[in-house]
């Protein structure tokens, strides 16, 4: 199921002049209007980046501990 949106703005900027709309794909979020699911999201890879967010969140507090560690034995 596709849905396309087209919007058809008339609009003058502040000289007069016909106004321009850009959209950039790269940044646009899909949603499925019956579900409010997120077409757009790659749920492996948010998976895989919390993943490593994950990790290297455990790394960055085990790298703090070491530091205390010998810190206090010095």
């Amino acid at each position: 199921m596709s849905h396309i949106t087209m919007t058809n703005i008339v609009k003058k900027d502040g000289d007069g002049f016909p106004a321009v709309n850009y959209v950039d794909p790269a940044v646009m979020h899909v949603f499925d209007p019956a579900t409010g699911d997120n077409l757009t999201r790659n749920e492996a890879k948010a998976a895989e980046i919390a993943k490593d967010s994950d990790d290297d969140r455990r790394r960055a507090l085990e790298r703090a501990k070491q530091q205390e560690a010998a810190a206090a034995n010095r």
